[in-house]
């Protein structure tokens, strides 16, 4: 039968019976007694017996790390509490991370409905991805807590602690969004009064940076406060999002990737003159490798690789073997002149 075949003949629906006449090859037949020997009743039958199939095993393990929520009693909640002084009613078990033994390195919040969705399918459900990130391990001498605000869960966590929050100006968090520079963070002396006044009191670690504009909408950006700077943990295109919010000028976060890889080649040659100093200052702000990976910051080419490239250009262009065909050239005149 054709159903709805196509104007032009180009395709169409069909329906087919499909009738099995014989097994298929290898494949295990399973015979029953004859109606006779059932009423009968007799102990012998020429039914060939075949095994019946192993029933297959019920996955009980999963490749990725499960989620573990924290108990009342987690080690790690003090200092993080203290540190940022949460609220007294937040609950703890609202926590989770992805390892229960060793070290912790992301920490996700969900609230109680999320939670008991979680722990009783955690048999049953394979489960990718759930919370918000709210803190990350950032492991540095000069902060009393181990775990920095994240970006993406500040809207989040921001409500349910007290310290470790300031406000700025507009100008002030303008700076800080368009310097993404690790090795030369904005300066504190150099930001309003205001904010050098907030900032005086407060210990090296993590930090959250508000700002509040005359419609009310209020902006955040989640940063690290050294000893005499500070900088921002925002990826670029949350910068060049919240920037439009600011009014301010975005076009240093929006050069095509050929302009971007000229500007690092120039910026390289004075990076290793000043890695000291650069490290120094790395220290300072508790920045690490993943912490640039997570921020979008662009990876530093080698120095050996741009020459390596300049080398493979000059022998492109003939230039490779200059000062060898310059001595033939030599030996040539000497010999007509001998």
């Amino acid at each position: 039968i054709r159903i709805l075949p196509h104007v032009h003949d180009t395709g169409a629906f069909f329906v087919a019976l499909l009738e099995k006449v014989s097994p298929l090859p290898g494949e295990k037949i399973y015979k029953e007694k004859d109606a006779e020997e059932r009423e009968a009743g007799e102990s012998g039958s020429e039914t060939q017996r075949v095994r019946q199939p192993p029933k297959k095993k019920q996955r009980t393990g999963f490749k990725e790390e499960p989620y573990f929520y924290f108990e009342k009693d987690e080690p790690i909640w003090p200092g993080i509490s203290q540190f940022y002084d949460m609220n007294p009613e937040v609950d703890p078990t609202h926590f989770l991370s992805r390892t229960n033994d060793g070290k912790k390195r992301n920490l996700y919040f969900t609230n109680k409905l999320v939670k008991d969705v979680v722990t009783l399918n955690q048999d049953h459900i394979k489960i990718i991805n759930t919370g918000v990130k709210v803190l990350v391990r950032s492991d540095n001498k000069g902060a009393d807590c181990d775990f920095r605000l994240a970006q993406e869960g500040s809207q989040v966590l921001l409500p349910l602690f007290k310290k470790r929050k300031i406000s700025i100006t507009r100008d002030d968090m303008v700076t800080m969004l368009l310097n993404d520079d690790m090795c030369e963070p904005p300066e504190i002396e150099k930001m309003d009064t205001k904010t050098q006044e907030q900032c005086e009191n407060l210990e090296s670690g993590s930090l959250a940076f508000t700002h509040k504009r005359e419609d009310g909408v209020e902006i955040t950006l989640v940063g690290w406060k050294g000893a005499k700077s500070v900088r921002g943990y925002v990826a670029k295109h949350d910068r060049i999002h919240y920037l439009r919010l600011l009014n301010a000028d975005t076009s240093k976060y929006e050069k095509n990737k050929y302009q971007e890889q000229r500007d690092l080649l120039q910026k390289n040659g004075s990076i290793d003159d000043n890695n000291e100093n650069s490290n120094e200052i790395l220290a300072e702000n508790g920045t690490t490798k993943n912490d640039d990976l997570e921020n979008g910051n662009i990876t530093e080419v080698k120095e050996n690789e741009i020459k390596n490239n300049e080398n493979v250009d000059n022998e492109d262009n003939g230039n490779g073997n200059g000062d060898r065909n310059g001595n033939d050239h030599e030996m040539e005149i000497n010999k007509q002149t001998g």
